[in-house]
């Protein structure tokens, strides 16, 4: 479903004004939707052209009354729906349609997030002042109230941080920018495979680093997660952990040669053995320590599961609707 109001009109491109879209995949979560595009409305867009692209992954349009709340304020907002279920499907479209707008870059976000004002200019700047093919900023967790202390004592949603222009070390679509271009030639370029068990934005970025890709961090760009309570318990965290290690193992299948498979192999069977060792040492020291080694064995028991072609299909659920 393609909304007729939407500007298509190709962005301007010039060297002193860049234009970006924000690219947001959404399936039953309107609440956080509504948060996100709020957030958006108060962007610093000096020098810059912004365009907002929604799709939404629910055949019934169930995101659209969130959407037609920001007409006026997000003015160049477009709206479609991507009736084929999965993640990667929804993330190929939000492409399909940044290319018919003629943007230089892509700025992919969650539909559970929300940004800072400076969030894109600063992840615009950076790609520019580093010459990089995709810049990835942080995402801070900000928890629902109901979720227990010792979980955010353990910090096992924050992720690592980097000073502004280095090589980024980990890379997801929850808060990146892509130069466009920069997807010429993939097909896809979000493959199918992950549709329900995550791992595409994984998969992608690691095809862009074997072209020669240039990936840099902007510590200044932050978006803020929103940490449900389904989430924030030590099931959720381990199955999570289990599926990072499974995409591990099969980005490795899909592209790299059996020697560099093999290393990858080993490193979770080391994983795997050392969250063991670490486990009896772990329990009398409480709660956090203890899911932190079961944790290293949850990715590497993944890693090697994905090693021989197991899946774990996560996005079958959606959390906090």
């Amino acid at each position: 479903m393609s909304d007729e109001r939407s500007s298509t009109a190709p962005a301007n491109r010039t060297q002193d004004h860049p234009s970006a879209a924000v690219c947001i995949p959404t399936f039953k979560r309107p609440v956080f939707l509504d948060q996100l595009l709020q957030s958006l409305t108060k962007l610093n867009q000096d020098h810059l052209t912004v365009h907002v692209i929604v799709v939404d992954n629910d055949g019934e349009g169930s995101a659209a009354p969130v959407v037609e709340r920001y007409r006026e304020r997000l003015p160049r907002l477009v709206y479609e729906i991507e009736p084929e279920r999965g993640i990667a499907a929804a993330r190929n479209r939000l492409v399909t349609i940044a290319k018919r707008l003629g943007v230089e870059y892509i700025a992919f976000i969650d539909d559970d997030e929300w940004v800072e004002p400076d969030w894109l200019a600063n992840m615009v700047r950076t790609a520019r002042e580093y010459q990089a093919d995709a810049v990835i900023g942080a995402v801070v967790p900000e928890y629902d109230p109901e979720i227990p202390p010792w979980i955010r004592a353990g910090r096992f949603f924050e992720r690592p941080r980097q000073r502004t222009g280095e090589r980024a070390k980990s890379y997801t679509t929850a808060n990146a920018l892509l130069r466009l271009q920069s997807l010429d030639g993939l097909e896809g370029p979000f493959h199918r495979a992950f549709d329900l068990t995550g791992g595409s934005d994984s998969h992608l970025f690691e095809r862009l680093i074997q072209r020669g890709a240039r990936l840099v961090w902007c510590d200044e760009a932050v978006v803020y997660d929103h940490i449900p309570r389904s989430r924030g318990n030590a099931r959720w965290i381990l199955k999570r952990a289990y599926r990072h290690g499974i995409t591990y193992s099969r980005c490795a299948r899909m592209l790299d040669p059996l020697p560099r498979r093999l290393v990858r192999t080993g490193r979770m069977l080391y994983m795997f053995g050392y969250g063991l060792a670490r486990l009896a040492l772990s329990l009398p020291r409480g709660k956090v320590a203890t899911l932190q080694s079961l944790r290293e064995c949850a990715i590497g028991l993944g890693g090697l599961a994905g090693a021989v072609g197991l899946t774990y299909q996560e996005y079958r659920q959606t959390h906090g609707r």
